[in-house]
């Protein structure tokens, strides 16, 4: 019965923390990413939309992303032209079942074009290890990303795009 009583409260104080780190994520962690990118998407000259995706309680997240837009490819189809969508990569900072946050990077995709790829797990932290500069630090993450995935995409190579001195 000893082992049962231990295993018992440690039950507990995991499902305690579970509870603290939800907590904390509705009081502070969610307020401050929504604050910190969406002045990132007022400060830089990027067509980005931040979002809250909260319908699903302790299981929510604050998405920032660049906006939907025409590719530029189109296909004659008869009379018409059907116009080919590009969307935008985005970065998702997740709160999961048990607490932790998930940063996450998606990808731009064109419809019928370039396939959907994967989705890049950059870290999963504690909520109340989540400050201004880390946001920061994750945005920067993300725009290199998004910067890699459109000199892939594109065909050139860094080499083309940046000056040799």
């Amino acid at each position: 019965m000893k082992d049962i009583k231990s295993k018992v409260t440690k039950f507990n104080g995991v499902i305690s923390g579970i509870n603290k780190k939800r907590d904390f994520w509705q009081s502070d962690t969610k307020p401050l990413l929504v604050k910190v990118l969406n002045q990132v998407k007022d400060d830089t000259a990027l067509d980005l939309i931040v979002q809250i995706m909260d319908a699903k309680i302790n299981h929510e997240s604050v998405h920032i992303q660049f906006k939907s837009k025409p590719s530029g490819i189109s296909e004659k189809i008869g009379q018409s032209l059907k116009a080919y969508i590009k969307w935008g990569g985005g970065l998702t900072f997740n709160q999961m079942y048990n607490g932790e946050v998930h940063v996450l990077v998606t990808y731009p995709f064109i419809d019928e074009i370039v396939p959907q790829t994967r989705r890049t797990l950059l870290i999963r932290m504690e909520p109340d290890k989540i400050s201004e500069e880390f946001i920061h630090a994750r945005v920067d993450n993300f725009l290199d990303e998004m910067l890699n995935w459109e000199i892939i995409t594109s065909g050139n190579s860094i080499d083309d795009l940046i000056p040799v001195v």
